[in-house]
């Protein structure tokens, strides 16, 4: 996130010193790139809690059979291959159940499946990110790659990603002012296995509170291009990882450091509307170190 000092030039002077400070409390992500041979390493652990019901196009629930529990940790890298180029990495393992419970009333009730657990890796990813413009603001281009590394169990509708192959092209902009940033993010993901291509857009917003605190509003969107035809085996009787989800999502962030390279941080995020995707929110919690 630190423009390298070779390449300050005078009118960079201002944006690069806002920019180290955030290198030295955010997170990594957006449009800020890692200078070479530094990184950033992250592990969290997301939890949502129990849930019976979904989001559906048509503004109402979908209820379910049986609860479904889904946990995942998450291990995240970020490296800087030169001061524009950053290569980054994603390992999900992931932790899903449905209760032993059957409830009466929900839109299965006709087709019940049995109760089970599944553990195992969700999707490994990859992605690149480019400096296009380091200036009065930042603009990156970055290309993700997601591996259909995932396991499922039709039998129980449980699924620890996407059984498919994912590219997501995008494009990063954000900028800084005072003890204020903020960026966006749009672009598309492209599936195969028949699966619904989706536009993405996020946003971020925050601002330093005091010197190692910062409280950050996030919006999160997925929306499916067109409807895809693919094999849900059952997963839209769970809400994991069917094809076709989208949703709109809103959230809060906060970021302690602890020191210049170690910080914790917090968030909650939380549907407004969507479709076959759960009605509770993602709790997260991490631990970061940069070097």
């Amino acid at each position: 996130m630190v423009l390298e000092k070779a390449a300050i030039s005078p009118v960079w002077k201002i944006p690069t010193i806002f920019v180290a400070l955030l290198s030295q409390q955010l997170l990594a992500g957006g449009p800020w790139t890692q200078p070479k041979g530094q990184g950033y390493a992250q592990v969290s652990f997301t939890f949502i809690p129990e849930y019976r019901s979904l989001f559906s196009r048509n503004l109402e629930s979908i209820s379910l059979n049986r609860e479904v529990s889904d946990r995942t940790l998450l291990g995240y890298l970020e490296y800087g291959l030169t001061s524009r180029f950053t290569l980054i990495g994603e390992i999900p393992m992931k932790f899903v159940s449905t209760g032993e419970q059957v409830y009466p009333g929900s839109d299965f009730e006709n087709a019940v499946l049995e109760s089970g657990s599944l553990s195992g890796p969700g999707n490994l990813s990859a992605a690149l990110k480019y400096g296009l413009v380091q200036k009065n603001f930042l603009l990156t281009g970055q290309v993700k790659i997601d591996a259909p590394t995932a396991t499922s169990d039709a039998k129980t509708g449980l699924r620890t990603g996407v059984d498919a192959w994912g590219v997501a092209p995008s494009l990063i902009l954000g900028g800084s002012r005072g003890q204020l940033y903020a960026f966006i993010e749009s672009g598309v993901r492209f599936r195969s296995k028949d699966y619904s291509q989706e536009f993405i857009l996020r946003g971020e917003a925050g601002a330093a509170l005091l010197k190692r605190f910062w409280i950050i509003a996030v919006l999160d969107v997925r929306q499916a291009l067109n409807d895809g035809t693919h094999d849900n085996e059952n997963s839209e009787q769970t809400g994991l990882y069917p094809d076709n989800q989208e949703y709109v999502a809103f959230g809060l962030k906060l970021i302690v450091e602890i020191s210049p390279r170690f910080g914790v941080n917090f968030s909650s995020f939380g549907a407004s509307s969507g479709n076959l995707v759960a009605k509770s929110p993602a709790n997260t919690v991490g631990v970061y170190l940069r070097w």
